[in-house]
């Protein structure tokens, strides 16, 4: 989240007309939403239902907001940063699946996901 607020939208932003500006803070507020999940769920039991239910509910939002955010703001972003996106896109897109991959095999296993 925060790297993609760091090198998209802080940029996208400077260059944005209105409806685009409404479409990222929305998709910032977003970022804010989930931030608040993964907190709630540093405060609950990992073996208890609620945690799972939670993490499962994390889960699900970040999938949306990923599938959204590639299909309207990174769309947007290429037509106005172009070629700079490619690389911090490439970069972006390698960790989210490494982040995604390692959440879901946590949550498949119970495992806590306290360090």
């Amino acid at each position: 989240m925060w790297v993609a607020e760091a090198l998209l939208y802080e940029p996208l932003s400077l260059v944005s007309n209105d409806s685009q500006q409404a479409l990222i803070e929305d998709k910032l507020g977003e970022h804010r939403v989930i931030a608040s999940l993964i907190g709630d769920l540093g405060w609950q039991d990992s073996t208890q239902q609620d945690h799972k239910d939670g993490f499962g509910l994390l889960a699900e939002t970040v999938e949306r907001h990923i599938k959204e955010e590639e299909e309207t703001v990174f769309a947007k972003a290429g037509d106005v940063l172009g070629g700079e996106l490619d690389t911090s896109g490439s970069r972006a897109g390698e960790l989210k699946d490494r982040l995604l991959n390692h959440a879901n095999r946590r949550y498949r296993y119970g495992e806590s996901t306290r360090p």
